[in-house]
């Protein structure tokens, strides 16, 4: 039961993280570009200048997850969001999962046809999982986890939480959501 648990937490925390290096690498992605372009204006103006402008994308050095995982909560301090949200952030980058988990199905049910029973039968699964993966942690541990409570439980709702506070499109003070 612990490893289905295991599992379960593992599909939850990929999908956020998906979702979340999407939304960070995207705005990145956008502020670059806008980077690039006013460089680009400048240089046209000023051709003598145009040896400053930053190097373009594909010659910037690739980072490593760990590094993607700390620039984006190094944004998310700075956006105010909380030690739990961060904590989640970084769960949901980090974790692996199989396809096959009952988090990854209920996901899919509507794509999977499950019948009302099979989705059921499937939450049961998950909930058992969940409560056996608990037990084995300690006060600590658990008490970190608590954190979490409250927190985007889907990487698309953490990174519509991410755009809204970061004044990107969607989330709360955006306009996608």
């Amino acid at each position: 039961m612990a490893r289905k648990l295991a599992g379960v937490l593992i599909v939850l925390v990929l999908v956020v993280g998906v979702a979340a290096l999407y939304a960070v690498a995207a705005e990145s992605a956008a502020r670059e570009e806008a980077k690039e372009s006013k460089a680009a204006e400048k240089a046209e103006a000023a051709p003598e200048k145009a040896a400053e402008a930053p190097a373009p994308a594909a010659e910037r050095p690739t980072m490593t997850p760990e590094e993607m995982i700390a620039r984006s909560e190094e944004r998310m301090k700075a956006a105010g969001m909380s030690e739990g949200t961060l904590l989640r952030n970084r769960q949901m980058q980090m974790a692996r999962f199989q396809v096959d988990q009952p988090a990854g199905l209920l996901a899919l049910k509507d794509q999977l046809k499950l019948t009302p029973e099979q989705v059921k039968k499937i939450e049961g699964i998950n909930a058992a999982a969940c409560k056996d993966a608990k037990a084995v942690l300690t006060k600590e541990q658990a008490d970190m986890i608590a954190t979490m409570d409250g927190t985007p439980d889907t990487m698309l709702a953490l990174s519509s939480e991410m755009r809204g506070r970061m004044g990107g499109r969607g989330g709360r003070g955006g306009g996608g959501n």
